[in-house]
């Protein structure tokens, strides 16, 4: 059970006091207008979502919070719901089934957040908890032979952000034991870096996120886009270079890489078709606008 519940039960009444026309219970199909509303930035009804389903908030919370910080816990399952009427869409389903699984994530991420001293990223709090889960199955079955690599690709991530995260893994004694280094040095400057744990940049903390959040969408945009397309994407954005390129820069790149000519106007029609298509392809454009908003940038006049 959760410790208590008295405190949520005080916003709760703060809210019905303040807003009484929403104290009813939502009828079958209404959440889904909120939804639709809420998408169309309907400020209201995004206090009527709230207020309606502040019960299936409880539930979550009940179920799935067994922390000190209920009021703050509830409040993050309730913000929650906002992130998931923005998201949903029919093929989706009931609202309610949505927002249930988005309130439980939301309740995930503040217990990942509360493991680890280090202030960083959801992205990567997933990325360090998947990584102290892998850590502690293989320490509990004595498989010491683990190299750097293998626990990268365990992970989906390269070496490098593996480097970058391992500081910040509650395993660190474990670790020691369960990886396997090519040689002397590089076993001493892993375990030099494992042991800087709260000196570890903050900087290197944003970089490592936006690594593995870039390989993961390199990996689906692959799958959406022609090669040229795609291309023209990671060049434009520098996704892979960190140096952006103008359309005149990108088509004597492309020029090189694949020895055809290629003008800067042809450059720019590649990459509004390519656009486009990342944003018909929902989940995966909002995901970038979300986590990078200058990651791709949004060129208007492609995506009407």
């Amino acid at each position: 059970m959760v410790n208590d519940l008295s405190k949520v039960a005080k916003v709760i009444k703060d809210m019905e006091k303040i807003y009484p026309q929403y104290k009813e219970k939502p009828d079958k199909g209404y959440n889904e207008e909120l939804c639709v509303r809420i998408q169309n930035n309907d400020k209201e009804a995004e206090t009527e979502l709230i207020v309606r389903n502040r019960t299936l908030a409880i539930d979550i919370l009940s179920k799935y919070y067994f922390g000190d910080n209920v009021e703050d816990a509830y409040l993050s399952i309730l913000y929650s719901f906002i992130k998931a009427a923005n998201r949903w869409d029919k093929e989706k389903g009931k609202f309610v089934t949505y927002a249930y699984w988005w309130g439980r994530n939301a309740i995930e991420r503040d217990i990942k957040a509360t493991e680890n001293p280090v202030s960083l990223p959801y992205y990567l709090q997933n990325k360090i908890y998947e990584l102290n889960k892998i850590i502690a199955v293989k320490h509990t079955n004595h498989e010491n032979d683990t190299s750097t690599k293998e626990l990268a690709e365990m992970l989906g991530i390269t070496e490098d952000v593996l480097k970058n995260l391992l500081p910040f893994s509650n395993e660190l004694e474990s670790l020691d034991k369960v990886l396997t280094y090519n040689n002397d040095l590089e076993g001493r400057q892993s375990e030099e870096n494992m042991y800087r744990f709260v000196e570890i940049n903050t900087d290197i903390a944003e970089k490592a996120e936006q690594k593995i959040f870039v390989d993961q969408i390199l990996g689906v945009a692959k799958n959406i886009l022609t090669e040229n397309e795609y291309m023209v994407l990671v060049l434009r954005n520098g996704i892979e270079t960190g140096y952006p390129l103008s359309l005149k820069e990108t088509s004597e790149a492309l020029k090189v890489i694949y020895n055809k000519s290629m003008t800067a106007e042809r450059v720019r029609q590649i990459e509004g078709k390519a656009l486009r298509k990342l944003r018909h392809s929902r989940i995966l454009y909002k995901d970038i606008k979300e986590q990078y908003p200058g990651l791709l940038h949004e060129r208007r006049k492609y995506l009407k």
